[in-house]
């Protein structure tokens, strides 16, 4: 996420689940329906508050990637369940609750890009077929499946992932790492995981600079100075207990080095700063939605906007707008088709397995604000 303060650095986190965090939200689901029975005394207490909780908040604000940031914190301070959290966990719940698990999604820039598929894949839209057409027909005839994401950045194709491997160098450096929190020396991304059509197709990627460092569970970031910043710098941490979660994190993170070269939609961090005029956005969001409910009756609009703009500031809500963001998503899906063979990947378009409705996604563009503000005001989403 660009960074408001300078303007000048780039930044993309990805956080995993602990296993007692995954495990909690399974118990969650099962009693998804005593949870109304619990709260039920607290809502009439708290109109304003229940009508958050209820489900009429932001869409997506319970999707499952924000359950499990939602679980984890509950499973490790028990202290902070209250009958909000439980509210806003059981709107979570109430989804599939779908585990991150990688293709890399490539573009017109890519060395790789095979001219004749993408020009069939035009031809066709041209006259009319649909995307899941056309996706089978490029995919079928050149093995390298095309769509238009008009919205995230243009022309697209999958490059298979099920071949990638950590490389000797990683494997050894991680492996000689005791401590938990301790990383390794850096080194270059092609010195730690190898993934021939990836760097065939962007070989500047392989030489972004990589730590790793073991950590009870996966989490990881990528960042770069912008292109008029001397000198230009990436770099990539991935955290996790073994080399598998290791190598997911390697390549969600190497998707958002993908984002970069092409200018596809970004990620962001939950943790950083809204960008200009995304806090007002996001307050006006969650406005819109707690005014109408029957329990705020009777509220004046400047109570409720000062308790939208404190909301829209939570951890909480970052994280789910933070989750809604079409680079993290397809970031996401990356780890979701790891191990998917090319067939799989023509038969199973990446719109099918993405985690978050895609008419929850958010475009945040490549310092463009007004992507991710029209987004959330209902101006710029898909279909």
């Amino acid at each position: 996420m660009q960074d408001a303060l300078n303007n000048n650095y780039q930044g993309m986190t990805h956080t995993g689940r602990k296993p007692q965090g995954m495990q909690f939200a399974q118990d969650i689901k099962k009693t998804i329906g005593n949870i109304p029975g619990r709260v039920s005394d607290w809502a009439k207490a708290n109109p304003m508050e229940a009508a958050l909780t209820a489900g009429s908040m932001v869409p997506g604000i319970g999707d499952a990637a924000g359950l499990g940031a939602d679980v984890v914190h509950y499973w490790n301070n028990p202290k902070d369940i209250t009958p909000t959290n439980l509210g806003i966990s059981a709107v979570g719940a109430a989804l599939p609750f779908v585990p991150g698990f990688a293709g890399i999604f490539a573009g017109k820039k890519a060395l790789t890009a095979n001219s004749d598929a993408l020009d069939l894949a035009k031809r066709m839209e041209s006259d009319g077929a649909s995307r899941d057409e056309i996706w089978k027909a490029t995919g079928d005839q050149f093995g390298q499946p095309w769509v238009n994401d008009a919205k995230g950045g243009g022309w697209k194709f999958e490059i298979d992932d099920s071949s990638s491997r950590i490389a000797p160098k990683g494997e050894v450096s991680f492996g000689q790492l005791e401590n938990v929190g301790a990383y390794t020396p850096e080194s270059r991304l092609g010195d730690n995981i190898w993934h021939q059509g990836l760097y065939d197709g962007y070989p500047k990627i392989s030489e972004i600079n990589t730590s790793l460092a073991k950590a009870d569970y996966p989490s990881g970031s990528f960042h770069s100075t912008t292109m008029n910043e001397k000198p230009f710098r990436s770099e990539i941490k991935a955290d996790g207990a073994d080399l598998e979660s290791i190598k997911s994190t390697l390549l969600h993170e190497g998707q958002h080095g993908v984002q970069e070269a092409e200018g596809f939609a970004r990620g962001g961090s939950s943790t950083g700063p809204y960008q200009s005029g995304e806090l007002d956005a996001v307050t006006a969001e969650i406005f819109d939605k707690i005014k109408l409910h029957p329990a705020n009756k009777g509220e004046s609009k400047s109570d409720l906007f000062q308790h939208a703009r404190k909301l829209a500031n939570t951890p909480d809500m970052r994280d789910k707008i933070y989750r809604r963001l079409a680079g993290e998503a397809e970031a996401r899906n990356v780890q979701t088709r790891i191990d998917y063979p090319m067939q799989q990947r023509i038969d199973e378009a990446p719109w099918t397995t993405l985690d978050v409705p895609e008419n929850e996604l958010i475009f945040r563009g490549n310092g463009n604000n007004k992507s991710m503000i029209n987004a959330l005001q209902g101006k710029d989403r898909n279909p």
